[in-house]
């Protein structure tokens, strides 16, 4: 649901300012801490998708403007469903009891690539430029989790930035 927010508030802002806002691209982004860095990570891998959910798209001329952020900046967090780095509470709070097809569309370092959406009718998306902040020392999230999309975005040649830092993080 929240997801759907993002969504509609990127559209409607979109539709309010025409091309003023956004004469190009790079004026729109999503930024997000530990289990929220989750959900901007999910809007960055996914930005058009609601078909998990059963909220009904607007029909209103905001459809028309696209919900995919310009950039991305993720502090601290939850990015892979993988049992040996996720953060288990989120992930319970996510999935619950999931299947292994769910778990890996919710890893999103699994879904950085040409096309984010590979099961998806829709057309395929490019993640944005994203920048990452991690303490190597958090104790809550662990910073493999952030380590690991770095990874798949280089990977992808997609614009990023990662700094990693002692300390807490500033939690």
């Amino acid at each position: 649901m929240v997801r759907e927010h993002y969504q509609d508030a990127v559209r409607r802002r979109g539709a309010d300012a025409g091309r003023e806002l956004r004469p190009g691209r790079g004026a729109m982004g999503v930024m997000g801490f530990s289990a929220g860095g989750h959900l901007g990570a999910s809007v960055l891998a996914h930005p058009e998708e609601d078909e998990l959910t059963q909220v009904p798209r607007l029909n209103d001329s905001t459809e028309s403007y696209s919900a995919r952020p310009d950039f991305g900046v993720l502090l601290y967090p939850v990015i892979s469903m993988d049992r040996k780095v996720t953060h288990h509470g989120s992930k319970k709070n996510l999935l619950n009891a999931s299947t292994p097809a769910l778990a890996k569309y919710y890893s999103i370092e699994t879904q950085v690539g040409p096309s984010s959406t590979p099961a998806s009718s829709s057309p395929p998306t490019v993640f944005p430029p994203t920048f990452l902040y991690h303490s190597e020392e958090d104790a809550t999230v662990p910073i493999e989790n952030s380590i690991l999309l770095a990874a798949a975005l280089r990977k992808a040649n997609v614009g990023a930035g990662r700094h990693d830092r002692g300390g807490d993080g500033g939690r």
